[in-house]
């Protein structure tokens, strides 16, 4: 008789193991497989489980902070970068609004809309109880307005297409993940960027530790229309600053956001 086949388990171990290095961590993990059609994928540190789903979660969280704090161009950038400790109970409103909205915004010089009730998930995902949606206008610059139409309950905006594809940025690499009995902490490096010319002729970038520029590292090359991480890494690694994001755990499966903290 044909044995059934392991592809779905294989792929289920992929899976994990990407998101794993997505997000920094060294974490070991056992899989117990139920009964030949069923596979449970548990991950355990010091007797500590968390579920799959949790991993996506702290990922789209901290790929929305790189969306809505990395990049130059609205009153937001750098907001998380900005003090030594950030608890999500005193982030600013306008600022974690922002966060939520940033997956569904589209530059398209045109008229868009996003109904609430997307925001008001992605939100919660985010923050959890610690702060309450309350849908609202917010400026992200003197130019760009994202209105809320509270009767029809969406979001209105207009967004230029960017023309400029090498604005100064915040640049981030998870680096190390721990999961603790109550809470996961990804460790991050970050460092600014300033392209040297704009364009395709775009070919190098100057490395600060942060966007004061008070203290600059050196000229990197850019690669995939960045500045090459690696080589930052490898030449200004120890002298980058170091931020530790907590999140903590509501169940298994949800993690939410309680704080950022400066640590180097």
């Amino acid at each position: 008789m044909e044995r059934p086949s392991k592809k779905p388990f294989v792929v289920t171990i992929l899976i994990l193991i990407l998101i794993i290095l997505g997000l920094g961590g060294y974490i070991a993990y056992d899989y117990f497989i139920k009964d030949e059609d069923e596979v449970k994928v548990v991950t355990m540190v010091d007797n500590v489980n968390i579920d799959l789903n949790a991993f996506y979660q702290i990922s789209d969280t901290l790929e929305k902070f790189d969306i809505a704090f990395n990049k130059a161009g609205t009153k937001f950038f750098g907001y998380i970068y900005n003090t030594k400790e950030l608890e999500a109970k005193d982030f600013d409103y306008n600022a974690a609004l922002y966060t939520s909205l940033t997956k569904y915004l589209t530059a398209s010089n045109t008229n868009q809309t996003i109904v609430s009730s997307k925001v008001k998930g992605s939100f919660e995902s985010v923050f959890g109880e610690t702060i309450k949606y309350n849908p609202t206008s917010i400026e992200l610059n003197n130019n760009i307005k994202i209105e809320y139409d509270l009767n029809k309950a969406v979001f209105n905006y207009t967004i230029p297409i960017e023309t400029n594809n090498y604005a100064p940025e915040y640049i981030t690499k998870n680096t190390k993940t721990i999961l603790e009995e109550d809470k996961i902490i990804v460790t991050k490096k970050v460092y600014y960027a300033e392209y040297n010319g704009s364009g395709s002729e775009t070919s190098r970038a100057t490395i600060y530790t942060n966007s004061t520029k008070q203290q600059r590292l050196g000229e990197v090359s850019v690669k995939n229309g960045e500045a090459n991480t690696e080589e930052v890494l490898g030449k200004y690694g120890s002298r980058l600053s170091t931020y530790e994001i907590t999140f903590i755990k509501n169940s298994d499966d949800d993690y939410t956001f309680s704080k950022i903290k400066k640590i180097k």
